[in-house]
């Protein structure tokens, strides 16, 4: 995931989702948590009891729980990728957040 911001991938506007249409971008640890955490999914199963591997029927699987956090790491949900994906995404990176500040950002969703 760094590389793909490294290689120039995003503009100072939006992700492309191709290599050079862009500028580099050394991108901060919170920009990469960020990212991942809003392409992940959800796992599906039960809670694996360890060192038995016996599956917990008791403690199902639930969107953020504190089982499996936010689920497995999937990179075509996080960033645009031409051909694999169609998807959007302006980044904002180092961004300091001062108490009091307001930053605005028009986004348009199509359907």
């Amino acid at each position: 995931l760094r590389q793909y911001f490294q290689e120039g991938y995003c503009t100072s506007q939006n992700c492309c989702g191709y290599r050079g249409c862009g500028a580099e971008i050394n991108p901060s640890g919170s920009l990469l948590k960020a990212v991942l955490m809003n392409g992940a999914q959800p796992l599906r199963g039960g809670v694996q009891f360890v060192p038995s591997g016996d599956i917990l029927d008791d403690q199902p699987l639930r969107a953020y729980d504190s089982n499996q956090g936010m689920g497995r790491v999937n990179l075509l949900n996080s960033v645009p990728m031409r051909g694999e994906n169609s998807m959007q995404m302006k980044v904002v990176n180092d961004k300091w957040i001062v108490d009091g500040s307001k930053d605005i950002y028009k986004v348009t969703i199509d359907n």
